[in-house]
């Protein structure tokens, strides 16, 4: 199996905003990035990158280091990260991250799934 893509959805809670999250398969783990692009432009948006100890499909992170980044991608200053939590935004420091991946098998000759043309 050779795992590697890109999956984009919407994200409600405290804020709202679209999340990217990417992952490849790489020798015997997976490594990845996601990205949580919050709808409020001024917020900052976060970013973790991580890496699995193996090729698991359930998988559970802990203390994983959420980057602030503009609506660019670039990093925040950490000035900018101190000048918000004196307004009353929290931005995490860490993360903790669960995941299962879900193997699906597609056959063009399997009747029921539509094809796109």
């Amino acid at each position: 199996m050779s795992l590697s893509g890109q999956w984009i959805t919407t994200y409600t809670g405290s804020n709202t905003g679209t999340l990217v999250i990417e992952i490849d398969e790489v020798g015997d783990h997976y490594e990845g990035s996601a990205c949580a692009w919050d709808h409020n432009v001024n917020n900052p948006n976060s970013l973790v990158r991580f890496n699995t100890l193996s090729k698991a499909l359930s998988q559970r992170l802990e203390g994983v280091l959420v980057q602030p980044i503009d609506n660019l991608g670039n990093h925040v200053h950490p000035e900018v990260t101190k000048n918000l939590a004196a307004s009353g935004f929290n931005f995490p420091a860490t993360a903790d991250i669960e995941f299962e991946l879900k193997l699906i098998l597609y056959s063009p000759n399997l009747q029921g799934i539509d094809q796109a043309t």
